[in-house]
């Protein structure tokens, strides 16, 4: 196509917009954490008129696109994500659908369909409001959003939701589920609407960011190394650095930070199509050069409380014979917020997911220069 005639030029462009945007990758509010240094985080349930829950785990499928015009990272929301499709993604999304092929291939010894399999199967964007109560003085009492990745996930789901996830190749977890350390709602700051006040008492959230060497295609590669934990003892935080934290400023926060405009992304079908036509299909003339992404995958969706349930534990799911399975998540029994969504599509047979690595983080699946920019 030639690009002399700007009205097709245009077109084309707004088309890529649409389909390749890369959503909140251009927010200034996200919290980069850095190697070396300690944070001291509260975490924050902003209210939201459209977003039930407290955090936005989101699952995408990317590629790294040198021809790309704007964003080089280009991805599509897929419908699993935790607050799409309600619960039926795994049946509405087309690249899902290739991937259990791909899977299937590769496990008959296709090693075509692996690197394809492996380049662009889900990954994990975790997205939640914080105040940084201690950290660097950049950031310091700051309201940030904390981008996360799938190892922040499991471990706010075991110490804050009591959720327990198994791998597929761990033995399955002890009867007797430790509920000492569950922290549930206190984990937030979060506006209580009985009493029409913000409650802002809880327990922080500690993140330590060390370094470790891990081997990457033949060479050691220091990476970001995160500990994590809550503080056992409840503080008060009186005020977001002398911001007064009334009703109407929390409930405009979200509004300030973009958090909801910029990352609770829903699922397009044209966009998922054109994906997969252009990126996995290759019925496109552009040449796609692959960069590794630093998300890991993760195999199972968690609906989230809006409160604290006890702990409960997680068995594995037992596959069938030609079908990987999510693993099943057994969740605390409590009854489900309405959602204003469509209705459920009519049941089709799912894909099949991998299922043994969902605790396990993938080559493939690290954006090596850019985590090395940050270190």
């Amino acid at each position: 196509m030639s690009y002399s005639d700007p009205m097709k030029l245009f077109s084309v462009l707004k088309e890529r917009a649409q389909s390749n945007s890369s959503g909140g990758f251009g927010n200034q509010n996200i919290l980069k954490l850095k190697s070396g240094n300690s944070y001291t985080l509260r975490l924050l349930w902003l209210p939201s008129d459209t977003r039930e829950y407290p955090m936005i785990n989101q699952y995408v499928h990317r590629v790294w696109d040198d021809n790309a015009i704007g964003s080089k990272d280009v991805h599509v929301i897929c419908p699993t994500s935790q607050y799409d499709q309600d619960g039926a993604g795994f049946r509405s999304c087309p690249i899902c659908a290739r991937m259990s092929e791909l899977y299937k291939e590769s496990q008959n010894g296709s090693a075509s369909a692996n690197e394809l399999y492996s380049k662009f199967k889900r990954t994990l964007r975790g997205f939640v409001p914080v105040y940084v109560v201690k950290g660097p003085a950049q950031d310091l009492h700051k309201v940030k959003i904390l981008q996360y990745s799938i190892l922040f996930k499991k471990y706010f789901d075991e110490k804050i939701f009591g959720i327990h996830m198994a791998s597929k190749d761990q033995e399955r977890p002890q009867e007797d589920f430790d509920e000492s350390n569950l922290i549930g709602i206190n984990a937030f700051m979060y506006y209580d609407p009985k009493k029409d006040q913000v409650v802002t008492t809880g327990h922080n959230f500690i993140v330590n960011v060390g370094t470790k060497k891990v081997p990457i295609n033949n060479r050691m590669v220091e990476m970001p190394d995160y500990k994590l934990d809550f503080s056992m003892k409840p503080t008060d935080i009186e005020d977001f650095n002398g911001d007064e934290i009334t009703v109407d400023y929390f409930k405009n926060l979200s509004n300030e930070l973009g958090f909801d405009r910029d990352f609770f992304e829903m699922s397009n079908v044209d966009a998922l199509i054109r994906f997969k036509a252009k990126y996995i299909d290759g019925n496109d003339d552009d040449v796609i050069e692959e960069k590794p992404v630093e998300d890991e995958e993760d195999d199972f969706d968690i609906e989230v409380p809006k409160t604290a349930p006890k702990a409960k534990k997680v068995v594995e799911e037992e596959a069938e014979e030609t079908v990987e399975e999510p693993e099943e998540v057994v969740k605390p029994a409590l009854k489900k917020a309405e959602k204003k969504t469509a209705p459920k599509p009519a049941p089709k047979e799912e894909p099949e997911e991998e299922a043994d690595d969902a605790g396990e983080k993938d080559d493939d699946d690290i954006d090596i220069d850019a985590l090395l920019a940050d270190i």
